[in-house]
């Protein structure tokens, strides 16, 4: 997540000698343009902060160039990609596990508007190809699901939401709408092919790591300007799938249903890419207990 910058709770505990310890500190080129527009306002409010733990070098240096010394910041790396690592060992089994075992399963997370029209049209043109091919959308905005379900019913699919469904004694649709709080990531596990929304429309992307640390092959679109550095890191990995727009996502996700060995190397390589750079939580911790042991630390 970003990085937020609190002044006066900054000032406040810096009159009171309290340390101020920024951990996975991350600065977006956004972020980063908006607080050199006001360089030395920024300068005086990390001038309270002890110690910046940065999740990359990139993040690291405009921290500095912010105004933060050099000695006051370290890169120990993401630890959202330790808790994806952990919380992946403890995912209980999906009640809809048996119900699409025997199905392909395009899980499209955290759309956002323009993007669920893109993914059924999508499924339309591939289900000629692949008939057993469900879809399901987990859009990022829970109040958009009614006009989801009736754009997809205008086009002649059959859809239905997931608090709707039993699974039980039901024939799984061709298109499932996410309607539940709490289940995107046991549904990640079930996919044959992952799509991450916010990333065909200019939002800036949405978490990666939870389809890849199942091993799932990954797609996302141009935009992934929120998570640029763990976008990179699969892409440099051949762990993920950058797509252009909505032609580009057809002709990936075809190709990777048709041939899962290619898929299962994907996901393979975005896990190895994972394990591989994890540990940024064991040296979070070490660095903290230093600050908390060492008299004038930071």
């Amino acid at each position: 997540q970003e990085t937020e910058l609190w002044p006066n709770l900054f000032r406040c505990l810096g009159r009171l000698q309290v340390p101020i310890v920024l951990v996975n500190g991350r600065l977006s080129s956004r972020s980063f343009r908006r607080y050199a527009l006001i360089r030395p306002f920024a300068r005086r409010v990390l001038g309270n902060v002890s110690l910046v733990l940065a999740q990359s070098n990139t993040s690291a240096r405009r921290f500095q160039c912010l105004g933060l010394p050099a000695h006051r910041v370290r890169t120990v790396g993401n630890t959202n990609i330790d808790r994806a690592l952990k919380q992946a060992q403890s995912v209980p089994p999906h009640p809809m596990a048996s119900t699409l075992a025997s199905r392909r399963v395009l899980v499209a997370g955290s759309t956002h508007e323009g993007e669920e029209a893109i993914l059924v049209s999508v499924l339309l043109r591939l289900r000629e190809q692949f008939p057993d091919l469900c879809l399901i959308l987990a859009p990022r905005h829970l109040e958009r699901v009614d006009s989801i379900v009736r754009h997809v019913r205008a086009i002649g699919l059959s859809v239905i939401q997931r608090s709707h469904y039993s699974g039980e004694t039901e024939v799984c649709p061709e298109v499932m709408v996410l309607d539940t709080l709490g289940e995107l990531v046991s549904v990640y596990k079930l996919c044959t092919v992952a799509f991450v929304g916010g990333s065909l429309v200019p939002v800036g992307g949405h978490n990666i790591l939870e389809p890849v640390m199942f091993g799932k092959p990954l797609l996302f679109g141009p935009h992934m300007h929120h998570f640029p550095e763990l976008a990179r890191m699969l892409l440099n990995a051949d762990g993920a799938i950058q797509v252009r727009d909505e032609a580009d996502l057809h002709a990936q996700v075809a190709r990777l249903l048709a041939n899962p060995s290619q898929g299962a190397d994907i996901g393979r390589r975005a896990r190895q890419s994972l394990d591989s750079n994890g540990g940024a939580l064991q040296r979070t911790c070490q660095t903290l207990a230093a600050v908390l042991t060492t008299p004038g630390a930071g």
